[in-house]
């Protein structure tokens, strides 16, 4: 993740993120903060204090970047839940927003989880598709069949094409 960010910072400017409760025990926020703007976490401090901070978040941004998206985070955001800070501001903004999936071969050729990406792009939502890579799975330790997310430069380059489709609008 350190990787990505910065090179988004550089790339973009100010970059903001929203770390999951999940996300913090695998990149922990004080980690993350070297690398953007800002940092948001559930029950942590709002954009300003008479705003809620998704509100804020959603209509501060231009873009939205789901980096990884976990089954989980996919299934919120598809079926409308707002559980978190991240997918209650995903549900706020107006904003495009680019999901990265990343998970087990199992976990992607779920149907939920397939289903829940044709809701997701029915939405008007992005999915980069991942790499399928072997790769070590977190859940299991072990090194495995895994779908993961692809290359920064991928992932700029969606963005770039969202970004400059905004800007001849």
């Amino acid at each position: 993740m350190p990787s990505y960010l910065a090179f988004f910072n550089h790339t973009y400017g100010n970059v903001k993120v929203i770390i999951t409760e999940q996300a913090d025990k695998l990149f922990p926020a004080s980690s993350l903060s070297l690398f953007c703007n800002d940092i948001f976490q559930d029950n942590h401090e709002t954009i300003h204090p008479s705003e809620v901070s998704h509100v804020g978040l959603a209509r501060w941004s231009d873009l939205f970047i789901v980096l990884p998206a976990t089954a989980n985070k996919i299934g919120q955001v598809a079926n409308g839940l707002g559980m978190d800070l991240l997918s209650s501001t995903i549900l706020a903004s107006k904003s495009p927003v680019l999901f990265c999936p990343n998970m087990n071969e199992a976990m992607w050729n779920n149907f939920y989880v397939k289903r829940n990406l044709a809701l997701l792009e029915e939405g008007g939502h992005i999915i980069i598709p991942p790499v399928e890579k072997e790769a070590y799975e977190v859940a299991s330790g072990s090194i495995r069949k895994n779908y993961i997310i692809p290359d920064v430069y991928t992932i700029v380059q969606e963005m770039d094409k969202i970004i400059s489709k905004r800007e001849e609008s």
